[in-house]
């Protein structure tokens, strides 16, 4: 297992930070932008310090070591939370190839996501379930700033027996 970091950052200045990323010797796996949360975290340590109302989170980065950001970097930074993980070495290897085969797909690569009278629509995204609010939400969303790749984070602890379920869903892509 590699180490991995998982940092949340609330930054300045956005394109002041990813300029002075792309010049320092820190090379994230990936560099989201953080839009919204499908899931809203409950567990109370995560509830506390990512759910603050007056952070607004602007990137996630995946970075693989567990180093610290080198100061150049923390200097942009108002708000950081980050999580340590181990992340297999064979999905680290061909990673940067096949992140870029999801973020820029073939045609027909990607099945639509079919809606039928709202049946499989939850009422909310907290059960892992389409919602209608989430439905609504991605249509509006790929009309204006979301017509690319959208990633989605999950940070889940699985109940006992459930984590097979989770896994089976969570390698289905779909077309917003």
């Amino acid at each position: 297992m590699a180490p991995i970091a998982l940092r949340l950052l609330s930054v300045t200045d956005v394109p002041q930070f990813l300029t002075a990323l792309r010049a320092s010797d820190v090379k994230p796996l990936t560099i989201n932008r953080v839009v919204r949360w499908v899931i809203v975290p409950t567990t109370p340590s995560l509830v506390s310090s990512v759910l603050d109302k007056d952070t607004k989170w602007d990137l996630l980065l995946v970075h693989p070591t567990t180093d610290p950001l080198p100061t150049e970097l923390k200097e942009l930074v108002r708000k950081e939370w980050y999580v340590t993980a181990g992340m297999p070495s064979s999905l680290l290897e061909g990673f940067e190839e096949r992140n870029r085969k999801l973020l820029h797909p073939a045609p027909g690569d990607v099945p639509v996501l079919k809606r039928q009278g709202g049946h499989g629509v939850k009422a909310s995204a907290q059960s892992l379930e389409l919602s209608e609010e989430l439905a609504a939400w991605t249509q509006e969303f790929s009309k204006k700033e979301g017509a690319g790749a959208v990633s989605m984070f999950n940070m889940l602890s699985f109940k006992p027996g459930k984590k097979a379920s989770y896994l089976k869903v969570s390698t289905i892509p779909y077309l917003i």
